[in-house]
């Protein structure tokens, strides 16, 4: 059972909207992306090229004397850094075998901390596009969740094209894998067990935008999100480049032309970001969730858990 014309010309609006609301905004990716990025949309299908393979393809040289040997992003240097404060190895494994206080190794479980209130688990498998939308436009390398819409720089150096956005089986359900949900064979009709996954192996910079969301003038509003960074390693035996990165941005005016970022550099493992904005003037904000990557590395990075609380409040539903 697929999704009425109408629930997808909703939901390609929204996706519509959302980048409408990006498009003039230089400042709406994290610091360091460069002056004026351009950014599209990205809508399903993505057929001539297809987001896999990637497409004209960056040189080891282009990329090195465009971005890593002068001009690499301050971001890209923390991540490095982190990952080497952590002790992390060759990429072996992409994820670490862990028990922290929210996951164990792929599985984001809280089983030594109490599970936040989330208002967006990715799991509703009517409002993943791919599961949803009429046949001839879903694509699974070129999907969106709800009203959360994914777009990307595209510069030449980033290119949209390249971007995978995908609903994740693995990443996050871990040991409670449950593609389908239990009550039905049909995958559309009921809940699974899922997260959102941006992924490249070229430079990019992209993100999932969220809906607008209203709040009076002045409201706090904290958002928290949960992020896994593969461990993907070296690209050559005695070089190490941990330089993609995850972030989360929040515009306090969502018609704005500013937002607010904290970046995430942990990998390896699930860990959280938090961002605290006061709404603006206008009532109206929106979430960025963002991976970023300035060369050509087996980037994967993972979503999930969003919570969003207004003046301590959290929302029920955010998507």
């Amino acid at each position: 059972m697929h999704a009425s014309g109408r629930s997808f010309r909703q939901s390609l609006l929204a996706v519509l909207l959302i980048v409408a609301l990006l498009l003039p905004a230089a400042s709406v990716l994290a610091q360091d992306t460069g002056p004026n990025p351009h950014i599209i949309p990205v809508l399903a299908p993505r057929k001539s090229p297809q987001p896999i393979p990637h497409t004209s393809v960056l040189t080891p040289n282009q990329i090195w004397n465009q971005v890593v040997a002068w001009n690499l992003p301050d971001q890209s240097r923390e991540a490095k850094a982190v990952a080497s404060a952590n002790g992390l190895k060759d990429g072996d494994p992409f994820i670490l075998k862990k028990v922290t206080n929210i996951a164990s190794g792929t599985t984001l479980n809280y089983l030594n901390a109490p599970a936040p209130a989330v208002c967006n688990n990715f799991d509703k498998n009517g409002l993943w596009a791919s599961r949803s939308d009429p046949v001839g436009h879903n694509d699974l390398f070129t999907d969106w969740f709800g009203g959360w819409g994914p777009f990307a720089v595209n510069d030449g150096y980033r290119q949209a094209k390249n971007v995978v956005f995908s609903k994740e089986n693995v990443v996050g359900p871990g040991r409670h894998y449950d593609d389908d949900g239990t009550s039905s064979a049909v995958g559309d009709t009921v809940d699974g067990r899922h997260s959102a996954k941006i992924s490249s192996t070229q430079p990019y910079a992209a993100g999932f935008g969220s809906p607008i969301f209203h709040a009076a003038p002045g409201t706090e509003v904290r958002v928290v999100v949960h992020y896994l960074i593969i461990n993907h390693g070296n690209i050559a035996k005695d070089k190490r480049w941990d330089y993609d990165w995850a972030s989360l941005g929040v515009k306090a005016d969502a018609y704005g032309d500013t937002a607010q970022y904290v970046n995430g550099y942990t990998r390896g493992q699930w860990h959280v970001m938090e961002n605290t904005v006061t709404v603006g003037d206008s009532g109206m904000y929106m979430v960025l969730i963002q991976g970023e990557s300035p060369a050509a590395l087996n980037s994967n990075i993972y979503f999930d858990d969003v919570s969003i609380y207004e003046n301590g409040t959290p929302l029920k539903t955010c998507y």
